[in-house]
């Protein structure tokens, strides 16, 4: 688990930009992601964007949140399928 301010999101380290290596043909698995505000406790996530494990590339899965104050982080997460 790494984080970035309140939201933490697995396999994502905000001290340097991380990508995540999938293999073409193998159905995207998404671990998804976790935000905890020192406030509210845990607070929903919404994720936008998708991966096509059918084709090789780079793709962003963005996974947002929003505390009870209307403060919102962001986390991307970047898959690269390789052939």
């Amino acid at each position: 688990m790494g984080h970035l301010g309140w939201i933490t999101c697995a396999a994502i380290s905000a001290a340097a930009a991380v990508v995540t290596p999938w293999h073409k043909g193998t159905p995207w698995a998404d671990p998804g992601a976790v935000a905890i505000d020192a406030y509210d406790g845990q607070v929903a996530v919404t994720r936008s964007g998708s991966v096509n494990w059918r084709r090789a590339g780079y793709y962003d899965v963005v996974y947002s949140a929003v505390d009870g104050s209307g403060n919102r982080a962001v986390v991307v997460r970047r898959v690269h399928v390789i052939k």
